[in-house]
């Protein structure tokens, strides 16, 4: 008897394979990683109250955190915290993965992270210099250890004249320099756009702006700086938010860009600056992306229904007209729940689809906040692919923030902040989760 011989025709069962790998992963988009932490989620206690202000993902996919611990009834310290890929703490950094500096003793703060070609790290935020804050700078190796060939002791502060500085955002430049932006206080009333840029030393740079640094108002009011971004070009995007204290205390989304001097870039909105109402009550930009094509996405929070907030995204093309193909005539508004809700971080994937992440609030506090992520599409509708309906919620068991995110290259998504299991935030502690992407 002949021996039937069956063909299996294999390229379609390996069409069959990756559609049935891509539809799982579809399914799966948005959900909380296993293969990180506990069920995707790390916490870590430092010995203090402390907060994540930022997260990167380095070359060999370590995860490093950086933000601030308090002690009880005493000063504030820069902290970092490095994670292996499945989210322990590695132990090759610092003390068991962790390392907290202290500028001069008063009350410091890290609030934004960038990572050298070196692999070196640069943190940067607030240090307390006698009294009044000042720009702080810090720079590790890859132990964890200070780096003494930059500034003094691995550590760098600056001045700015007025009642005080600090920094909300790091940025390293392609051939080493580095770029910070912030605040500065002019007056106990009023407060202006703060850059300053830095040699690989540590050193002012004074080819940008005067001496090093550069001060942008918008309107002799309020204005403050949340995030930035480095094109290609090398132009600097600054994005926050400018006040009107004498109209209600209103807001409006405020950016800047700058030329790689530090003048404004006059091809940006007017002679630099754009400045944008959401919906005529007050918003703020807290983050910042620009995508490939050039067009600069920022992202806040909008109050839209009297005093409680939505995540607001506002979409510009390059020259920083609205980009009208995004949402609605450039803006996108998402609600999580009946009361506040934040956008901290923003991201774009490389597919074009925009992530942000934040806080909401479903019960108007009690313990109530919680991690939320939404997914866009490239024109600013949720995705529906991704979590309910475009939109994510994780719980880590008390009040919880995500203050910063990053897309992975393998398109995991990291969110990192706070979790608090006390209502009265005296245990405040680091908090990461995971999500496919």
């Amino acid at each position: 008897m002949p021996v039937r011989r069956y063909v299996v025709p294999v390229a379609a069962a390996l069409l069959f394979l990756r559609l049935a790998s891509a539809t799982a992963e579809a399914a799966g988009s948005g959900r909380l990683d296993p293969t990180f932490g506990k069920n995707g989620k790390v916490t870590t206690a430092l010995s203090g109250v402390s907060d994540i202000f930022a997260v990167i993902q380095q070359a060999d996919g370590k995860i490093v955190a950086a933000g601030t611990v308090c002690q009880p009834s005493a000063a504030c310290d820069v902290a970092v915290v490095r994670y292996l890929p499945d989210g322990r703490l590695d132990h090759s950094f610092g003390r068991s993965g962790t390392v907290t500096t202290d500028f001069a003793g008063g009350t410091d703060a890290g609030a934004a992270l960038a990572i050298q070609s070196d692999g070196d790290l640069v943190v940067a935020g607030t240090a307390q210099v006698r009294g009044k804050d000042e720009f702080g700078l810090a720079r590790y190796g890859s132990d964890g250890r200070l780096d003494p060939a930059f500034g003094r002791g691995g550590k760098v502060t600056t001045h700015f004249p007025g009642h005080g500085a600090q920094a909300a955002a790091v940025l390293v430049q392609p051939d080493g320099e580095i770029v910070v932006a912030g605040t500065t206080e002019t007056t106990f009333v009023s407060s202006d756009f703060a850059l300053a840029r830095y040699q690989p030393d540590g050193s002012l740079d004074t080819t940008f702006g005067v001496g090093g640094r550069v001060r942008t108002d918008f309107t002799g009011m309020e204005d403050e700086v949340s995030a930035a971004a480095l094109q290609p070009d090398g132009r600097i995007v600054v994005a926050g938010a400018t006040f009107d204290i004498t109209n209600g205390a209103t807001a409006d989304f405020a950016l800047a860009r700058y030329q790689p001097d530090g003048s404004l870039d006059p091809s940006f909105g007017s002679a630099g600056r754009v400045r944008t109402d959401f919906a005529g009550t007050s918003d703020q930009a807290l983050a910042v992306a620009i995508q490939l094509d050039g067009r600069i996405i920022a992202a806040g929070r909008t109050e839209t229904r009297s005093v409680f907030s939505d995540f607001a995204l506002i979409r510009y093309r390059p020259g920083g007209r609205l980009d009208r193909s995004f949402g609605t005539g450039g803006k996108v508004e998402t609600d999580f729940n009946v009361t506040d809700d934040f956008a901290f971080g923003v991201a774009v994937e490389a597919d074009g689809k925009i992530v942000a992440a934040g806080l909401t609030d479903p019960l108007n506090g009690a313990g109530s906040e919680d991690f939320a992520l939404a997914r866009y599409t490239s024109v600013g509708t949720l995705d529906g692919g991704f979590g309910k309906n475009g939109r994510v919620t994780t719980d880590f068991g008390g009040d919880d923030e995500a203050r910063a995110m990053l897309v992975q290259a393998d398109g995991k998504i990291v969110a990192g902040g706070l979790d608090n299991p006390n209502p009265d935030g005296s245990a405040d502690r680091f908090a990461i989760a995971r999500y496919l992407g």
